[in-house]
């Protein structure tokens, strides 16, 4: 989703619950954003 953004803190901080909720809500920009942050 454009518009959509993440700060490298917050991802570490809370990688395990915001992935857990990402791939429930949209699994597609989950593996995107994996990409992105890999």
């Amino acid at each position: 989703m454009k518009g959509f953004s993440i700060s490298p803190n917050i991802k570490i901080s809370k990688s395990r619950d915001f992935y857990e909720s990402l791939t429930k809500i949209m699994p597609n920009e989950l593996a995107l954003l994996r990409e992105q942050v890999a």
